[in-house]
């Protein structure tokens, strides 16, 4: 799989041109550029059979290294090498692929042999070396845009392919993102026809959250070559970050019927269906994925998120945890929501222990995810973990002050049955927001706690949420059931103290909310009884 959607490649366009040979090279970068890899390594397979050359081999390499295979990559340029101890470019390749593997010694070292060999006087060699640094993960961009001004030196600041690297290198620089925008801009001036630095431009603006620029930049795109698939994707993803779910799915649909038929394009159009929560589309997409390649990771990880997110919790574990034992194989694979939905899927399954260790990986990779850490909150209380609850709950209105947070916190507290200290907290809900009928509620369930229902200490409580939460006719729905909760304990009460008629009035209210309530039914038949019974007696004497 391409490891990264977002790449593509800004190859030399200083090729020698006065052969056939050349031309085929830059045609087969043309199907690199719009990301059909397929296509460009079975033309190069060919070329390296019928003309080899040492370019042929390093861009063969090159796409075995943007596949994630930098063992293949290895081999192909070492072979090079082999038949031409004074290539350049193999060298450059053994370097890139040090670098994939962090070796950044010998990743120098190579480079420095192909600057030696060219006498530092071949400008696609610079601009090479300067891709390498651009395509991996290495921070620092000083020796990267050291490489990139010696190509620009000696073309005389007028390569198009060298300013898009510039561009690139430079956004590794959190703050690079004014001096990449003007390198793109400097490759539009010397190539105004050049589709892959207006893509550039509309990713960039995308980052800093332009999107009108961003759209006019891969609409431009798409003008100067109709078949860019990558432009409908990029379009697709940046519709769907400003909401606009109808012009992403038209968008990455284009992408799809464009783009190279490969495994990875369905991985990133089923990875596009997920986040537009077509959860069924996206498991036809990983079904068929996973017929031809079992143990793709990514289409089993979408696969097991689907199956959650379309309730079938069994079936959705099985996969999860089908996902996690392939991931063995490279743990650095695994993601912090792979923990978060395996610890979701453990809370539904009764498994609260498991699904709050889960919970905690999935923060430890990820400790700012609000979603996860109300989830591992909620995991807490259900393991009875009340401590880490509130510990969790402080820490994130310490940070963002929240009354919902407060209120979630008072509910830990009520659950931890330290009732002072949740009344409070609802006290001050109340305070902030006096139509909140669901603190009078709480307020009532802490008195009632406190009080074991003995004396009936929470009526007074009950009948200021009943007076609350009846004011607002549209929450009637919301509050049904703590309605029903107050007019029974009330006529529970009213019972006790043998007033009978309140207690029927009640408890007829807390009938009409939840009429096959049998506790009520049951409830109800004791007052007639009770009503009865005076006259039975009366009747007995009179005779």
């Amino acid at each position: 799989m391409i490891k990264n959607w977002k790449y593509i490649l800004a190859f030399s366009a200083s090729f020698v041109a006065t052969t056939g040979f050349a031309q085929s090279v830059q045609d087969i970068q043309r199907l690199v550029e719009v990301e059909r890899y397929k296509e460009a390594k079975a033309s190069l397979r060919r070329l390296s059979t019928s003309n080899p050359n040492e370019e042929v081999s390093y861009y063969l390499g090159d796409l075995y290294l943007k596949e994630g295979k930098p063992d293949s990559a290895n081999v192909i340029f070492s072979q090079a090498l082999a038949k031409d101890d004074k290539s350049a470019l193999s060298m450059i390749g053994l370097g890139k692929v040090a670098l994939a593997k962090g070796n950044t010694a010998e990743a120098e070292r190579q480079f420095d042999a192909a600057v030696k060999r060219t006498k530092g006087k071949d400008a696609n060699i610079f601009k090479q070396i300067g891709r390498a640094y651009a395509d991996t993960d290495v921070k620092d961009i000083t020796k990267a845009l050291g490489y990139i001004g010696e190509a620009n030196k000696i073309t005389k600041n007028n390569d198009a392919a060298a300013y898009i690297t510039l561009g690139d290198i430079h956004q590794k620089n959190p703050n690079g993102g004014g001096e990449a925008m003007n390198a793109y801009d400097r490759a539009i001036q010397i190539d105004p026809n050049n589709a892959t630095a207006f893509m550039k431009k509309g990713q960039l603006f995308v980052r800093s959250k332009n999107y009108n620029e961003a759209q006019a930049a891969f609409e431009k795109v798409i003008a100067l070559n109709p078949n860019f698939a990558p432009a409908y994707r990029e379009l697709g993803e940046m519709n769907y970050f400003v909401g606009k779910y109808d012009r992403a799915v038209e968008n990455f649909k284009k992408y799809r019927s464009m783009a190279e038929n490969s495994i990875d394009t369905q991985i990133k159009y089923a990875s596009f269906l997920f986040l537009t929560e077509d959860y069924a589309g996206t498991l036809a997409e990983a079904q068929q994925v996973l017929q031809q390649d079992p143990n793709n990771l990514v289409m089993n990880r979408l696969m097991a998120y689907s199956l959650y997110k379309t309730n079938k919790v069994p079936e959705a574990l099985q996969a999860m945890e089908k996902y996690f034992q392939l991931a063995q194989a490279d743990p650095t694979k695994i993601i912090a929501s792979d923990y978060a939905y395996y610890g979701r899927m453990l809370a539904d399954t009764g498994k609260p222990a498991e699904a709050t260790a889960n919970l905690e990986k999935a923060l430890a990779m990820d400790p700012q995810n609000l979603d996860v850490q109300n989830e591992a909150a909620g995991a807490y209380v259900k393991a009875k973990q009340y401590d880490k609850a509130i510990a969790m709950y402080k820490t994130k209105i310490a940070a963002k002050p929240s009354l919902v947070d407060n209120f979630k916190l008072a509910d830990v507290y009520l659950a931890a049955e330290k009732f002072d200290t949740a009344d409070s907290l609802y006290a001050g809900i109340i305070q902030a927001r006096p139509e909140y009928a669901t603190a009078y509620l709480r307020r009532a369930q802490v008195a009632e706690a406190k009080d074991k229902g003995q004396t009936g200490a929470a009526k007074t409580a009950y009948e200021e949420y009943i007076k609350v939460a009846s004011q607002d006719p549209t929450k009637a729905a919301s509050n049904k059931q703590g309605l029903f909760v107050a007019n029974y304990y009330l006529g529970f009460q009213a019972y006790k103290a043998k007033d009978l008629a309140t207690a029927k009035t009640y408890w007829t209210a807390a009938k009409s909310l939840d009429p096959t309530n049998k506790d009520v039914d049951v409830a109800l038949k004791n007052i007639e009884a009770a009503q009865r019974r005076p006259a039975a007696t009366t009747k007995r004497k009179s005779s």
